[in-house]
């Protein structure tokens, strides 16, 4: 693909339209059923958390996409098995004859990754898919504790500092 790659929409939002072009138009697609929040039989704890997420908050998902879904849940329990596999055995491994090597399972977990944000795109989860899709997500104020709690340490600090600097 040749060219920039395409601006989420959430950042075209913000920006505005300093150029005056056209835009293009989004389509809205309703659904009569949604997927269930209850995951399918057979997903271990990680996937089951991460189809209940994703069917909670990703709310363009529809049942034609609970293949795709349900296969990125099995990623996520695969992914954390060899990463917990990995950590036990370590990242090299001695030979019969001492030479060191890598273990294989740094390689698997590698190419899981690579199928994961695959699906990932195709389920519209990253902004520049998103925006692929039409697909616009509206930013809500969040509280900063809500922040810390989640571990967004750096958004904290900046929340402070305008803080400091309005009063």
């Amino acid at each position: 693909m040749s060219g920039p790659r395409p601006m989420p929409l959430e950042r075209q939002k913000k920006l505005g339209n300093p150029h005056h072009k056209t835009k293009g138009t989004t389509m809205t697609i309703t659904t009569e059923t949604k997927l269930t929040t209850e995951p399918p039989k057979g997903l271990q704890e990680e996937g089951q958390r991460l189809w209940k997420t994703l069917v909670t908050f990703a709310t363009w998902i529809s049942p034609s996409d609970a293949f795709t879904l349900e296969m990125l849940a099995t990623y996520a329990d695969k992914r954390k098995q060899l990463a917990e596999e990995l950590q036990e055995e370590g990242e090299v491994l001695t030979g019969v004859n001492g030479g060191k090597y890598l273990n294989p399972k740094t390689n698997l977990l590698l190419s899981l990754d690579e199928k994961t944000i695959k699906l990932f795109s195709m389920l519209g989860l990253t902004p520049t898919d998103r925006s692929k899709l039409g697909i616009s997500i509206e930013s809500q104020e969040i509280d900063p504790l809500t922040n810390l709690r989640q571990g967004s340490k750096l958004q904290a600090l900046r929340e402070k500092y305008s803080q400091e600097r309005n009063s």
